[in-house]
């Protein structure tokens, strides 16, 4: 009987060991990503998804990051998206199922031909623009954005909205280091992937050193975007920043008490080209 008993308990606590290491599953080891190790970790190849790679738990993110030397996860930024995942180490993002177009080597200027050689065989379709304030679409009338997506086989594969600039919150050429019109055109060719196909145009203020400089190109329209990447022209910065359409006001004798305040910071006056097509 004593016997028996014990065999009853033995083969129940082997039992609920069966049932436990079901539920939990097997823990993936840093090997097992051996595969997909030097495709995440080279710059010019496109990030894997984590489908791809096998991921179906947010934990397993650990042992893909071990694996790619990627450091300790990134607990933040990783995370289960009705079921895509995103891992991201300390260092770098191993895999995702919602890659940034930039992840996936697909940049501005260039998205036909990127694109269509991530879709391969696959009927492509993408979205290559600039949107630059004012248009009735624009999530903010201050900004300019380079817009980017992909599609394979009607897919959405990435979707990136691009800053270009603010004009309430402005950049100073001098931080760019653009004090001429070659290191403005530069800029221009380098950041804007060939949208702005004018180049760019540096101006100096007269009786100054503070220089401008408008990146331009051809908008679907026919007619000419500028897109003003950076000044060294100070204006009040923020909310209340000047705009082309709302222009600094001119201080009265009693501006001060009024609430108006001296210029501050520079500002960017920003507009743009668009480019769309399907394959």
């Amino acid at each position: 009987m004593v016997i028996s008993r014990i065999c009853a308990v033995a083969l129940l606590l082997v039992t609920t060991s069966l049932t436990s290491a079901q539920q939990i599953g097997f823990i993936p080891q840093p090997s097992d990503y051996a595969a997909f190790a030097a495709n995440i970790t080279d710059p010019n190849s496109p990030l894997p998804s984590c489908k791809t790679v096998g991921i179906t738990k947010a934990l397993e993110c650990q042992a893909l990051c071990e694996e790619v030397n990627g450091g300790p996860v990134n607990v933040s930024n990783t995370r289960n998206i009705n079921g895509d995942f995103i891992c991201t180490c300390t260092n770098l993002t191993a895999c995702s199922d919602q890659p940034t177009c930039k992840e996936l080597l697909i940049t501005p200027g260039h998205v036909k031909e990127e694109c269509t050689s991530y879709c391969g065989s696959r009927y492509t379709a993408f979205n290559d623009q600039v949107q630059y304030p004012g248009v009735i679409s624009a999530g903010n009338p201050n900004t300019t954005h380079f817009q980017v997506e992909c599609r394979c086989d009607g897919v959405v594969e990435c979707q990136d909205n691009i800053l270009f600039s603010d004009v309430a919150y402005p950049i100073a050429c001098t931080s760019l280091s653009i004090e001429s019109s070659s290191t403005c055109d530069a800029y221009c060719a380098k950041e804007g992937g060939g949208l702005f196909n004018l180049g760019g145009n540096f101006t100096i203020k007269k009786g100054t050193k503070k220089g401008t400089c408008d990146c331009e190109g051809t908008q679907a329209s026919g007619g000419k975007g500028v897109a003003q990447a950076c000044t060294d022209i100070a204006v009040p910065q923020g909310p209340q920043a000047c705009t082309l359409k709302n222009p600094c006001p001119t201080p009265a004798p009693n501006a001060q008490s009024a609430g108006w305040h001296p210029p501050t910071s520079t500002v960017a006056i920003t507009a743009a080209g668009l480019t769309m097509g399907l394959y």
